[in-house]
């Protein structure tokens, strides 16, 4: 098993999403050497099989980015994995986050983020 923050080619910068071309992801798993790649990093979360071979994307517990405004997460037991959800007070979670000591615009894209569990616009 193998759990990388964004990619196996890549750990910070490289983005592994549903969208993400079959063959870009069957190379990621085959240079990783692994049975199961967890990552993140897009906060979108998906699972492809690639024989016995497993890769997931576990998405994001605090900024989802795939429309819905949940925690998702994934619990791997026996070799099987399951998406799950799990709702919270996003704006209980917002109020908090415009209390922060950060510049307004970080805090609008944050906001609009929690809100909407999507890309802010720029």
């Amino acid at each position: 098993m193998l759990a990388v923050h964004a990619a196996p080619s890549d750990h910070l910068f490289r983005y592994l999403t549903p969208d993400t071309p079959a063959g870009e992801l069957a190379e990621e798993m085959e240079a990783s050497g692994a049975d199961i790649v967890l990552t993140g990093h897009s906060h979108r979360p998906f699972v492809r099989r690639f024989g016995e071979r497993l890769l997931v994307n576990v998405g994001s517990v605090g900024q989802p980015r795939d429309g819905i405004a949940q925690a998702s997460y994934a619990i791997l037991e026996d070799g099987r994995v399951e998406l799950k959800r799990a709702a919270y007070d996003v704006e209980a979670a917002v109020r908090r986050l415009e209390t922060l000591p950060l510049p307004e615009k970080s805090i609008r894209q944050l906001v609009h983020i929690l809100r909407h569990a999507g890309t802010p616009p720029r």
